[in-house]
């Protein structure tokens, strides 16, 4: 017997100005979009992933649990909040469970490392070289401590805690995989080898930089800015020469990392927009790995299959994907 039944996952992302959340719904092998918001938050309220007013940010966490029906929910918090280890096993026992391995290889430790007594850590683990590896991604205890009690005093239960750049991983499941990760106020190349995180590295260069670039060549306000990125992004078709030059400028970093490193084998690559799409970034990147470069689009993933994508606004799409990309982990083939 099958069931019909519509399931549903709800992710919660929270940042120290924002709380967003959107609800998935499930029917058979068709996914929509239920609900979705961006709630505000005042300044002080969270600093760095600490929570420093429990009370208003339980205000702001009840308010969402009246409106969505799966109290059972995901988290996510900024990837700076993580400790990311990975390790090695050695080779792969069949007849011990991994926990027991992972506290074996943690006690050969030279000496015990701090974060082993502050921090909580999720692992997961892979095989690679016929060894075992594992991935501990660790989260402060007095924070991990404060979501969790928070939630359930707003009547909400954390079913997992994760970090906004790994939600993307078993979207790269198999080889290896970098993801350009371009946010409002900053980016990052994200590696992956068959879906588990190897590393990341971070560059000065968003969505915010390149506006203001424009403002300062350009001596025009923020909203005509905006339109001129979204109208020209990088190509050569803008009306001002100082624009283009110095909006290559600001890219110069990434594309030289991306030009100078080498992965062997050669590594997928996919930009990720957290805001609009930057016109001709795509074909820049490309050039200078000198390699293929696709823009990530969730909704073009071939094995899962939306059917009402329009309720979510086209510019908002972008914002949600690392919930949406975490939400299709519980639904993982």
């Amino acid at each position: 017997m099958f069931s019909t039944k519509k399931q549903s996952k709800s992710v919660i992302k929270i940042t120290d100005t924002h709380i967003s959340y959107i609800t998935i719904q499930k029917e058979k092998s068709l996914f929509s979009i239920d609900k979705y918001e961006i709630i505000d938050i005042p300044e002080g309220i969270i600093k760095y992933g600490e929570i420093l007013k429990a009370d208003i940010f339980s205000k702001k966490i009840k308010e969402i649990q009246e409106k969505i029906e799966n109290k059972n929910v995901d988290v996510l918090l900024s990837h700076d909040l993580f400790l990311s280890h990975h390790g090695i096993l050695g080779a792969k026992d069949q007849k011990q469970k991994p926990k027991k391995r992972i506290k074996n290889y943690l006690h050969n430790f030279s000496q015990v490392e701090p974060w082993q007594k502050s921090h909580i850590c999720e692992f997961e683990t892979f095989t690679f070289d016929k060894k075992e590896h594992v991935l501990l991604t660790c989260l402060q205890k007095d924070i991990q401590s404060s979501y969790f009690h928070l939630f359930k005093k707003s009547g909400l239960t954390i079913a997992s805690i994760n970090s906004d750049m790994l939600a993307f991983g078993h979207l790269f499941s198999e080889g290896q995989s970098s993801v350009v990760c371009i946010n409002d106020k900053d980016s990052c190349v994200i590696d992956f080898k068959d879906g588990m995180f190897i590393g990341h590295k971070e560059f000065q260069l968003s969505h915010a930089h390149l506006i203001n670039d424009i403002m300062k060549d350009v001596s025009i306000n923020k909203e005509e800015s905006l339109r001129v990125l979204e109208k020209y992004g990088v190509l050569r078709t803008h009306k001002d020469e100082r624009v283009y030059k110095r909006l290559h400028r600001s890219l110069a970093s990434l594309l030289d990392y991306l030009k100078k490193r080498k992965t062997k084998p050669k590594s997928k690559i996919s930009v990720i927009y957290t805001t609009l799409p930057i016109k001709g970034l795509s074909d820049e990147l490309s050039y200078s790995a000198g390699e293929n470069v696709d823009d990530f689009n969730i909704f073009n993933i071939k094995k899962y299959t939306f059917k009402e994508i329009l309720s979510l606004v086209k510019k908002d799409s972008y914002y949600y994907q690392s919930h949406i990309a975490q939400a299709l982990r519980f639904w993982k083939k």
